[in-house]
This record gives structure tokens, C-alpha cells and sequence, in this order.
């Protein structure tokens, strides 16, 4: 058999022979992984640019095939160069018949070429020094590699260099083969790390190496597993990535800001300067900001420290009105995963990505909370996380683990660092929350203020502007009657304003006056109404389809005719129609329906007794396309009815694709994908778990091209079924 002469073979990219070689452990594979993984971790910190993925073994990028890591507006090849003998590295080797300088243009040059649209950079990483050594012989002999290096490359060539700088320039370009300004934007995207050893083996016994590590072996593992089922592909994107590592996102990035009140809302003073006084005065640890419902704690709070001298706050709120999935915010994983990656942002030594368990997020806390003590001496500001909502937190069942159980012990908090409570108070006593934290800002604590209700001038000032003439005798009576409270203000506003011949004395005696405790105000309004069999499960069944109730829907319910009743004598003062949809003004009426509507039986399964409630509305809201609010609803009800069968026949790939042609925001599907991959696991449907990770994926990159890799959250279901290292 006649062979083909060699110099007739076709010569083949360097990089096929990498290709075809096993990933192994060597310093450029390690080097690889701990560069993804850096890249990781500050994508997601700073999200202010998206990471797309790796192109490993490049056949396109030359010299700098080793790897090219790809952004939504950048591209850098990787030329990785490791001597067991680790000599230092002279400027022969740079700039020779074979310099790595030259090799780095060339590569540069492809990569231009390859990706026109994105700014190019090229990195050399070796574990060789730099040279200190300077020799008359040399290429260069005015100057030490390991001097230009340090002094004169990341500068590159400018107007003010002396003589003997620009002389070793112009040998640099000469032998790269670039002049000009070809040659200056070659320099200023070439960056040179050298004597770089190779990643830690050991860090720090804490739980954070641990998981660094962990997350380290698992994506060098999915990278090689990756090249072995994919021989002939070479990108490896960031969702893929981020599965490999096991990352959850699915209980972060939760919208943090709380909305603007539907009630009047005048910034309380009194309770306003309290609070920066007491944030001033307190040298870290907790502090607490009570009050009944209604009283404007939330937003209070929120419009104290949004203010430019409280640079590192974190907000955590634990409920939000109207937002589907506060459930999951009371649930302390999803609070040390959200906060933490907010503090992550302020401080960054953290190694690992993400937290994977309450341990792990427990530590997390502590080392971030010694850190903003040591950037206090730094920055001379104090971190501030506020907790907002913890009443709603106590109102939940069967949540797997409690935040109220899980915030720190006050020993834990250092000085500097303070955790403020916003709450109603019965969140806050020993049973409810950890003892040793309601010991701390017990009723009598000088760590704790009540937030009291707006005053008179304040209230006056609020009635001034609404559109029915009020005397000032009768400003005075609608103070009196809600106490400065701008929920019960709200309430008695309602019904003064239903129509021209209403009264301030008619309003008040319809709506009732306010003592001071919202529990006792409602009890006093309803508890004859929830008396009433048929009355408890209207209102039951209203209070749970909250915030999605449109008034066309209601009058097609079988209690049309007792609703409008209901309406008419208990829920007007409480309601208001907004866009044809009927709406609750405070989640704290919402709250105390749930309570008081549901079985008064001794011994009663109260969580078969929400799955009956919801599966009623489910079935109520038909079968409703996504575009309509019910049929999204619809899902939501499903799901908890525990009916994920039928959650899942309406979960079919036609009835999601029909948000991209209406132009839905992804984050009005986000919720339906994630109820669906939990009901998909519940059922262990594997199947239907892919089916909706891919079309969430599909959904994600053409509604919302910003937030297609926020799609890697789906992935933590592959944890469940152990197959996190290995994504379809």
C-alpha cells in the first residue's frame, strides 16, 4: 500500500490534536476550570455582562486555542504554557524564531477575524517568572523581561516613553509584525500572567473551600464528560456551566424593593428620625421596627435606608403584596441564598458560587458579617440587612425550614453589622422566633421602636388632597377614628368617598374605629359575617384567589347574587376595583381571612382543607389560554391543589408559546416553568422535566435575551435525580 508522501499531507490546526487527547489533569486543565469558575462567580455578582461560554481547543484561535472564553461583547484566547522546571522565562522565548509574542498575534489577529462583532483580548498564563535577568546578548538588552513587564506592558506604548523604551517596542512589533496603532491595540489586549502556580489543592477549613472544591472536581468532570459525548463540538455554554456545578438560582435574585402603597403615604417624621437615631446609636447586632399593619413599617423603613449614607444595605424582604412565591421567601434556604449573594457583591472572598445548604449559609453569614466589621475601619460605613415581613413568615405552614428559626444568635453578630426586624410584633416573642433573638428586642429593649401613626398635621395634610371637601372637625374624626394609621385612614376614605352624600360620621360607623390592633379591628368587622358557613367559604375562596380576581370572572361564579352582598355590607371598605379587577388593599385582611376560613373542626387537616380552596379556583378559572391572567393563575392553584397531573396537561409546549407571541415578559413565566418542574419531579417525570427546562430555555432567549442564563436555575431539579455533573 503506497503511503501519501508527508509533505503532501494536509496540515491540520494545532488544535485537533488537543481535541483528540483526553482532558486530563494538568496545570492547563486546572487552569481552565479555576478560570470559568472566577468568571462564574463575577458574572453573577455583578451581572452587568453575560458570559456565554467556552470554546475549548479552538481550531479558529492559532496559539491561544487552549481555551477562548466567550462574552455577550468580548472574546479572549488562552495560551497556556507549564515547565515542570517552572525556569524563568527570557526574551528569546517571547521574542525568537518561535516567540510566544508572536504567537499571541497571531492568535489575536484569528480571533479578530473569527468574531468581528466582539473586542478581542489575548492572555498568556504560565507558571514560568519572568526573567530578572538583564544580558548585553539578548534580544533586548536595556531591559529585564520580568522590569517590562512589570514597568512598560500594561501601559503599552505611549508619546511620553523614553528612548530606550520605544527602541524595545519597535524590536516587539517588528518581530509580532504589527506597527501603529495595529500594533498599540495588540498590546493593550494582550495581557501576560506569569509565574502563576498552579490552583490551590487547600484552602481554608471552612464549609465555603469545601464547596469550591466540590464545585472545582464537578466541573472538571462535566468538562471531560462533556468532550467525550461531544468530540466533534467545541462550545460549551454557560448553562451547562453553571448545571455542572450544581448552582441554584431559582431562589435568588428575588426582587428586593418594596412597591409603592396603594394607600396614602406621608412620610411619618417622628418614626422616621427614631429610626436613624437608633441606627446611629447601635453599634451593630439587632435592632427592631414594630408596628401593626398598615402603619407604613415596610416602606418606612425602606425610604430611611435607601438614603445615599447607607451605601451597603440589603434588603431581604419576606413578603411582598401581590407577588406569587412568597411562600418560598419564608423558607430560610431561600433566605441565606438571596442575601448572600447580595452581600457577596460588597464582599468578594467568598470562593464557592451559590449556597447549596442552611449549614453552608450559615457560615456564609458569619465570614460576611466579620468582613463588613473590617470594611467599617476601611469604608466607615455599617452593613445594614433588613428583614422585613417576618409576621407573614409566622402565618405560613408546613415550611420545610423557618427562616424565623434560622437568623443568627445575637453573639454572632459583630459590631458594625446590623440585622433590623420589621415586623408585627407577635412575630417577635420566644416560640415565634428564636429566643435568644426576641430576648434581644423584647418590648421594653432599647434596640427597639414602635412605629406610631401618623400625626395630626400629617393626617390633615392627606386629607387636603383628596377630592371630597372635609372640614376641619371632620379631619379630626377620621384621625381620631384610625389612630394616624394610613391603612384605616384608607378604609374610612373608601367609604367616604363611595358617594357625595356619604358623611365622615356614616364612613366611621360603617368602617368602625381603630384601637390599635388590626387582628381586633378585622375580628370586630367580620367575625359575625365568618359565622356564616356559606359566607366563610366565599370569603375563603376570595382571599386565596387574591391578587388575580376580575369582576367579569366573579360574576360568572354560582354565588354571584351572595357576592355582590358580601361585597355591599364587609368587603367595601377593604376593596377597591382597579382595571376591572378586584383588589385587597393591605395582605393583612388577605392574612386574616385564611386564618378565619379555614376549618373550625377539632383535629381538622388544614392542608387538605388550602388544596380543596384551590382546586375550586382552579377549576373556576376554565380553560383559559396563557395570555389571560386566569389561565396563568390557574397553574398556580394546581399546584398547590397537589393536582400536578392536570397542571402539567395545561403546561403543553402550545399553550407556553403562546407568551412569546403576545410578548409576555419572562418573568410572568418563570413562575408557571418552575410550578411545572415541581410538579414534573413530584409525579417523577423526568421526561417532563427536560421537556420544560428546553422550553423555558427557548422562552427565555426570545422573550428576554437578558435573562436567558437566569434559565440555569431550572437545573437544581438535577440535583434531586443526582444527574447535576451530566445535563441533556
Amino acid at each position: 500500500m503506497s503511503q501519501v508522501p508527508p509533505q503532501s499531507q494536509p496540515q491540520e490546526p494545532p488544535a485537533m490534536g488537543e481535541r483528540r487527547a483526553r482532558w486530563g489533569y494538568g496545570y492547563q486543565d486546572k487552569i481552565a476550570t479555576e478560570r470559568i469558575l472566577n468568571l462564574l462567580r463575577e458574572d453573577l455578582r455583578e451581572r452587568d455582562t453575560l458570559f456565554e461560554g467556552v470554546r475549548l481547543a479552538d481550531l479558529d484561535a492559532g496559539r491561544v486555542d487552549d481555551f477562548v472564553l466567550v462574552w455577550e461583547k468580548e472574546v479572549e484566547g488562552n495560551s497556556i504554557k507549564w515547565s515542570g522546571e517552572a525556569t524563568p522565562l527570557n526574551w528569546g522565548e517571547l521574542m525568537g524564531a518561535n516567540g510566544l509574542l508572536k504567537e499571541l498575534a497571531d492568535g489575536y489577529q484569528r480571533l479578530k477575524d473569527r468574531w468581528p462583532g466582539k473586542a478581542v483580548s489575548v492572555r498568556l498564563q504560565s507558571n514560568r517568572p519572568p526573567s530578572p535577568e538583564k544580558h548585553h546578548a539578548q534580544l533586548i538588552s536595556t531591559f529585564s523581561v520580568a522590569e517590562f513587564v512589570r514597568d512598560h506592558w500594561p501601559s503599552g506604548p505611549t508619546a511620553h516613553d523614553s528612548a530606550q523604551v520605544t527602541a524595545a517596542w519597535s524590536k516587539i512589533s517588528e518581530h509580532v509584525g504589527l506597527t501603529g496603532s495595529d500594533f498599540s491595540e495588540f498590546v493593550n489586549s494582550c495581557n501576560l500572567f506569569l509565574g502563576y502556580p498552579e490552583p490551590r489543592g487547600s484552602g481554608p477549613d471552612s464549609q465555603d473551600w469545601r464547596h469550591y472544591k466540590k464545585q472545582f472536581e464537578d466541573l472538571h468532570r462535566a468538562i471531560a464528560t462533556w468532550l467525550a459525548n461531544n468530540p466533534h463540538n467545541d462550545f460549551i455554554d454557560r448553562l451547562y456551566l453553571l448545571s455542572a456545578i450544581g448552582f441554584r438560582g431559582n431562589r435568588s435574585g428575588l426582587i428586593q424593593r418594596f412597591p409603592l402603597p396603594k394607600i396614602p403615604y406621608s412620610r411619618n417624621g417622628t418614626s422616621a428620625d427614631q429610626l436613624k437615631q437608633l441606627i446611629d446609636n447601635t453599634g451593630g447586632g439587632y435592632v427592631a421596627v414594630v408596628g401593626p399593619a398598615g402603619i407604613g413599617k415596610s416602606t418606612l423603613v425602606q425610604d430611611v435606608l435607601s438614603d445615599d449614607q447607607y451605601p451597603f444595605f440589603i434588603p431581604y424582604y419576606a413578603f411582598l403584596p401581590d407577588t406569587d412565591g412568597n411562600r418560598d421567601r419564608g423558607e430560610a434556604l431561600t433566605f441565606f441564598q438571596d442575601v448572600i449573594e447580595r452581600l457577596d457583591k460588597f464582599f468578594t472572598h467568598r470562593y464557592s458560587l451559590g449556597i447549596s445548604d442552611i449549614a453552608q449559609g450559615r457560615e456564609a453569614l458569619r465570614e460576611h458579617m466579620s468582613k463588613a466589621n473590617e470594611q467599617y475601619i476601611i469604608q466607615g460605613h455599617k452593613t445594614i440587612l433588613l428583614i422585613d415581613g417576618l409576621d407573614h413568615v409566622s402565618q405560613e405552614i408546613n415550611l420545610q425550614n423557618t427562616l424565623l428559626q434560622e437568623l443568627p444568635s445575637p453573639h454572632e453578630v459583630p459590631d458594625r453589622f446590623l440585622i433590623i426586624l420589621s415586623s408585627q410584633p407577635q412575630a417577635l416573642i420566644s416560640g415565634t422566633i428564636a429566643a435568644s433573638v426576641g430576648n434581644v428586642v423584647a418590648p421594653q429593649s432599647d434596640r427597639r421602636i414602635e412605629v406610631s401613626g401618623l400625626t395630626r398635621p400629617e393626617v390633615h395634610a392627606i386629607l387636603s388632597e383628596i377630592d371630597k371637601t372635609t372640614t376641619g372637625e371632620e379631619r379630626d374624626a377620621l384621625n381620631s377614628a384610625s389612630l394616624g394609621n394610613p391603612l384605616i385612614l384608607t378604609y374610612l376614605l373608601n367609604l367616604f368617598r363611595r358617594t357625595l352624600e356619604t358623611t365622615v360620621d356614616e364612613a366611621v360607623s360603617l368602617a368602625g374605629e381603630y384601637a390599635g390592633d388590626i387582628d381586633e379591628y378585622y375580628q370586630s368587622r367580620l367575625a359575625m359575617p365568618l359565622h356564616d358557613a356559606q359566607t366563610r367559604q366565599l370569603l375563603g375562596l376570595l382571599c386565596r384567589a387574591a391578587p388575580t380576581i376580575p369582576v367579569t370572572w366573579l360574576q360568572g361564579w354560582p354565588e354571584r347574587i351572595q357576592l355582590e352582598d358580601v361585597y355591599q355590607r364587609i368587603l367595601a371598605p377593604f376593596v377597591q376595583v382597579e382595571d376591572g379587577n378586584l383588589q385587597f388593599l393591605h395582605p393583612s385582611l388577605v392574612a386574616f381571612l385564611k386564618s378565619g376560613t379555614r376549618s373550625r373542626l377539632p383535629g381538622a387537616d388544614l392542608t387538605a382543607d388550602e388544596r380543596d380552596f384551590h382546586s375550586t379556583l382552579a377549576d373556576r378559572c376554565l380553560n383559559r389560554p396563557c395570555v389571560d391572567p386566569l389561565g396563568r393563575a390557574k397553574v398556580l392553584h394546581l399546584l398547590r391543589a397537589n393536582r400536578s397531573s392536570d397542571l402539567l396537561s395545561v403546561l403543553s409546549s402550545d399553550w407556553l408559546r403562546q407568551a412569546i407571541e403576545a410578548f409576555l415578559p419572562y418573568a410572568l413565566i418563570r413562575p408557571l416553568l418552575l410550578s411545572g418542574l415541581e410538579a414534573a419531579w413530584d409525579l417523577g417525570e423526568l421526561g417532563q422535566v427536560l421537556r420544560l427546562i428546553l422550553l423555558g430555555h427557548e422562552l427565555a432567549l426570545r422573550t428576554s435575551r437578558t435573562e436567558a442564563g437566569d434559565l440555569a436555575e431550572m437545573l437544581w431539579i438535577f440535583d434531586k435525580a443526582n444527574i447535576s455533573g451530566q445535563p441533556s
